[in-house]
């Protein structure tokens, strides 16, 4: 049972920061709290286009033999309500697989409404199998989706680890590590693709899963190398994927030893190489000349330029991070003031209008040392290049408690939905999951008269009318962030035909000389 408190107790005070920022009619006085177990974390957020939202929360217990994890998805409105017709009472707990731990990686919500939820389930012994796991929006589990409900597999060992998973077309596509079945466990980057049933995709390599090897600047399968062993001494893992045109461009880091350099490889749908993509379908490089680098998270732009969330550090100095932009021409190029001393990137997701969000946390050495305490949300433009006029950072220092930004999302009102991590300065306290809603969208999309920008029907079937100013540039996006629609408004009413665009969620963005509006539309 869902233990759930709204925020009424000290650590209110801990968060009176970001009260100019928060929403006050969200949750109570614009916080929730989630408490599910002895530990809690929240692994990622996805809004839907009722304005209601989906939690994953790792959820851990100490019993007497093991330090138990599962897995618990809760839903609230867009109020910051428990759906207590979600689940059990608004939670869904569950495990991935038979393993003792069942660690989350990532949630999406795809275009028929089904909830995907990507873990690594472990066993005691050792071994880890990838799960993709599909839910009702009921929370329960869609029994038609692989066996039963989870798609459980592994590579050429049973040691696996997910990474983070995204959707193409009909197809999900999963950044993997998987290891050799050498005594020695080489890791290697690997991509798992399932069909909408579950399955792996047999179009795709043949079997649906691809790991690779790299040597001598090539990328292939290690198919190609006899029993699954490594040809090469190196390895690497892809930590994430992003879909630029008929490709998956997947990121992660390669190791040729004891460090690692960030690693993109282009791999076409049917788990061939492309050649095309920098230097015969790989890119191995270094973030600032650092002993070792690594991509954490990639997302599109609007121009189809892949962002990347990169970690890095050198012998016996704290991990850096930073964002780069790669435009397929030039190596990426970092955004050098969003770096983040003795902190990470957490997030990093792709909003409406080329516009991305990340939130962080920072270690604030010099007050509180040793204790991750200063959260950071941002909203930027990758269009803008390493211009920080249009970066807003949002966040402070929370005293005598550690806090962690975890899981950020836009909402279906365009606010930002920021969950941070608590635990007392006692570990033995465990750690609770704490949620808002930011109104830093505001400051892009200032509101705007109900008669004056109007969208009509909601939802709409291929066909729809926007009402704005004559002048006015209008632009719409898919859930993906891809501009499917762009022109400028020569009447007050502008009809707009979308016929051949899949049914689900779209953001409208119209822009005046009063300022800039976002809707959102859904067309069925």
């Amino acid at each position: 049972m869902l233990r759930y408190v709204l925020f009424l107790n000290a650590f209110l005070l801990c968060l009176c920061a970001f009260a100019q920022d928060a929403d006050p009619t969200f949750g109570d006085e614009g916080y929730l709290t989630i408490d599910t177990d002895w530990y809690d974390e929240a692994i990622d957020m996805a809004a839907l286009p009722d304005g209601s939202f989906i939690v994953l929360i790792q959820s851990g217990r100490q019993d007497s033999l093991y330090f138990d994890m599962d897995l618990c998805l809760v839903r609230f409105s867009a109020e910051g309500r428990i759906d207590t017709t979600f689940g059990d009472s608004g939670l869904k707990r569950f495990d991935s697989g038979p393993g003792y731990y069942s660690l989350g990686k990532s949630l999406l919500v795809d275009e028929s409404g089904r909830i995907l939820v990507l873990s690594t389930n472990e066993s005691a012994e050792g071994g880890k199998l990838i799960s993709v796991a599909a839910f009702l929006m009921n929370g329960e589990s869609d029994t038609t989706f692989a066996e039963n409900g989870n798609y459980l597999g592994h590579f050429i060992s049973q040691l696996n680890d997910a990474g983070n998973f995204k959707l193409y077309e009909s197809r999900i596509v999963v950044a993997a590590t998987a290891y050799d079945s050498g005594s020695v466990h080489r890791e290697l980057p690997a991509l798992l693709v399932l069909d909408a049933e579950g399955k792996p995709d047999s179009t795709f390599g043949g079997t649906g899963k691809m790991v690779f090897d790299i040597g001598n600047g090539i990328i292939y399968p290690i198919s190609a190398a006899q029993d699954g062993f490594s040809r090469h001494n190196s390895g690497g893992f892809f930590s994430d994927v992003v879909m630029q045109g008929n490709r998956i461009i997947a990121g992660g880091a390669f190791s040729s030893g004891l460090d690692y350099r960030c690693l993109m490889a282009a791999i076409l749908p049917d788990g061939t190489v492309d050649s095309t993509f920098f230097y015969q379908g790989l890119l191995v490089f270094d973030q600032a000349q650092a002993q070792s680098s690594w991509i954490r998270q990639m997302v599109l732009s609007a121009q189809d330029d892949v962002l990347c969330a990169i970690r890095y550090s050198n012998q016996n100095t704290a991990p850096l991070n930073c964002m780069a932009l790669c435009n397929n021409s030039n190596l990426p190029q970092p955004f050098t003031f969003n770096q983040l001393p003795y902190g990470q990137i957490n997030e990093l997701k792709q909003v409406a209008n080329g516009r991305m969000l990340f939130s962080a946390s920072v270690v604030d050495e010099e007050n509180y040392p040793g204790f991750v305490n200063s959260v950071k949300a941002g909203l930027f433009s990758a269009a803008a290049g390493a211009s920080a006029a249009d970066t807003l950072f949002l966040g402070s220092v929370f005293e005598g408690i550690s806090c962690e930004a975890e899981a950020i999302c836009e909402d279906a009102a365009g606010g930002i939905l920021l969950a941070v991590k608590s635990a007392n300065e006692d570990a033995q306290a465990g750690s609770n999951v704490y949620i808002m809603r930011l109104s830093a969208m505001t400051g892009i999309s200032a509101p705007k008269p109900a008669d004056e920008i109007l969208v009509y029907p909601v939802p709409a079937k291929g066909e729809f009318i926007i009402k704005c100013p004559t002048g006015g540039k209008i632009s719409i996006y898919n859930s993906s962030g891809r501009q499917v629609f762009s022109s400028i408004a020569k009447s007050a009413n502008t009809l707009i035909s979308l016929p051949e665009q899949a049914s689900g969620l779209y953001h409208i963005i119209i822009e005046t000389p009063e300022g800039i509006r976002i809707i959102n539309q859904i067309l069925n």
